[in-house]
């Protein structure tokens, strides 16, 4: 629809990653040779000021183990019969929670402390009383499959559908009065994704929203060293939003929807790298209040940061990249330009990538040289990259030769010229392609090879037509206004130290908190995806 009109999608991925704050604080108040123990329990939302998510106590059971793993003192309100009932006292509003334990021997003990045990566990938990021995068994118990609704539930299995959580701690009892402070640990993650409609008057409808990866259907009571699974759990699919026929419902200018929310139970190390978010929609005049899905072909573009080469192949389109950088060489018109471009993942959907597509044509190995020479043609201008000897950088209708010189680690030099010679005969270096900086759209030239950002990668893009669907107006047929294509792979987090980083595994406690902005604007009729990570840093990491 020509470059009329301007569409930017703003894609922030807001990933909240949640610590195990387990913090264990023990006051000893006097030296007698009796040593008794007083837990004070507190659920996560509780310490973390976030709203229930089932975190309420509903029932809690509590073992201390010696050394040898002998269980010591076993407390729980699941049993009217147990004598320790009236040291364990539950909050009214079931926050928390506090525990006392009298006349025990000085030592070290692994305390195990459950709360909302699944009612499959309930038997075999029970068993472990005063003087049984914690095993394998006690230590690997399984928790069942969680259920798959849209809001988050805990599965029928569960009591009164509360989440069960759990904590592990090793302690050393000195005599006397022994206070600790802990917070217990959900058994699970939770995974949301919402999209908000920042338009000013287009209603945004959705056919498709998908995470790639699957979810692990079991999981174990405590936490594994490695995020270790059961050996017989498998992957079931996330929860996905989709519209196979009509739908009327759209999210308006200013609002939002969620279309995932549900918990998870931890991954293995490394499952979630490469996990993929599509999105599938369109947007539609304020008019359009009902819209079909309908099949498609459409021209999709595939490539990948590990394909990136110094060998070229002649009628296959490359983007070229800075070495170390997310700065792309693109054509304005006949203008060279370059842009800092975060995800390639969100180039590659742009209306206007083949701006930064670029065909090699006459190609060849410059004779006794350890270097190449070819002519460089943008996709969309049809205009040839041109470095001049008076250090101008070009766009013309004319092809100049641009020499390729290796960089090291699969990079190059793009120059003017491999060498020059002054009027005394001594060699100096020929005029290399740079940027100062990433956000200078500028490229400079200049008879120097250390400079910053002058290294390029070449990665190829295949190009194929496939079967897709799109979003229609049910009434009369009539496309979108612009129909919203998103795949993004490599979905970024916040860590401990409040550097992004790739997601690689999701971890009890953990929130994958993934937010999608839709922005509209009147200018050029381009579609622009970026996603951005959460740069701030909040005390209030979970289920917020």
């Amino acid at each position: 629809m020509g470059r009329r009109h301007s569409f930017y999608l703003l894609v922030a991925l807001l990933v909240f990653i949640g610590c195990e704050h387990n913090r264990v604080t023990i006051w000893e108040e006097d030296h007698t040779d009796e040593a008794n123990i007083t837990l004070s329990l507190a659920c996560a939302s509780r310490v973390k000021s976030a709203p229930d998510g089932g975190d309420t106590f509903s029932d809690l059971s509590i073992w201390i183990a010696d050394e040898t793993g002998k269980v010591e003192a076993y407390l729980t309100t699941l049993s009217s019969n147990n004598l320790d009932n009236s040291r364990i006292q539950i909050a009214e509003d079931g926050k928390t929670a506090s525990v006392r334990v009298s006349n025990i021997t000085r030592g070290v003990y692994t305390i195990y402390i459950v709360a909302n045990i699944p009612n499959s566990l309930k038997e075999v938990m029970s068993a472990y009383v005063a003087d049984s021995i914690i095993d394998e068994s006690f230590l690997d118990a399984e928790l069942p499959s969680l259920g798959t609704s849209l809001e988050p539930p805990f599965g029928m299995d569960y009591t009164d559908k509360y989440m069960p959580l759990s904590i592990v701690k090793e302690v050393s009892v000195g005599a006397g009065e022994n206070k600790l402070a802990i917070e217990m640990v959900r058994t699970c993650g939770r995974v949301r994704v919402s999209v908000q409609n920042n338009t000013i008057d287009c209603n945004l409808f959705m056919s498709h929203v998908a995470l790639s990866q699957g979810n692990p259907t079991k999981s174990y009571l405590f936490h594994k060293s490695g995020h270790d699974l059961p050996s017989d759990s498998q992957e079931t699919d996330f929860i996905q939003y989709d519209v196979s026929g009509v739908t009327e419902e759209y999210i308006e200018p200013g609002q939002g929807r969620t279309f995932m929310n549900q918990y998870v139970y931890e991954t293995g190390p490394g499952s979630m790298d490469g996990m993929v978010l599509h999105l599938r929609g369109g947007l539609f005049g304020r008019d359009v209040t009902s819209t079909k899905v309908e099949s498609v072909e459409r021209l999709s573009y595939e490539a990948s940061l590990s394909d990136a080469s110094s060998s070229i192949s002649e009628g296959t389109p490359y983007l070229i990249l800075n070495q170390g950088s997310t700065y792309y060489i693109y054509g304005d018109d006949n203008v060279l330009r370059g842009r800092n471009r975060p995800s390639l993942d969100l180039l590659l959907v742009q209306d206007n990538l083949t701006d930064y597509l670029w065909y090699f044509s006459n190609y060849k190995k410059v004779s006794n040289q350890d270097a190449y020479q070819c002519n460089l043609q943008n996709a969309a201008s049809k205009f040839y990259m041109n470095i001049k000897t008076s250090l101008d950088v070009e766009m013309t209708s004319q092809a100049g030769t641009i020499h390729l010189e290796d960089a090291g680690s699969g990079a190059t030099y793009l120059c003017y010229d491999l060498f020059k010679y002054h009027s005394n005969g001594t060699k100096y270096s020929p005029y290399y392609l740079y940027t100062k900086r990433e956000d200078d759209d500028r490229l400079y030239c200049m008879d120097n090879n250390s400079l910053y950002h002058n290294e390029w990668l070449f990665i190829p893009v295949q190009e194929k037509t496939i079967s897709d669907t799109h979003l229609v107006n049910s009434s009369n047929g009539e496309d979108s206004i612009k129909d919203l294509y998103f795949n993004v792979s490599h979905l970024k987090v916040i860590d401990n130290t409040g550097q992004a980083v790739n997601l690689t595994d999701i971890c009890r406690n953990d929130d994958l908190n993934i937010k999608v902005y839709v922005h509209y604007a009147t200018e050029t009729g381009l579609v622009y995806f970026e996603v951005k990570a959460w740069t701030g840093v909040s005390n209030e990491t979970t289920f917020d």
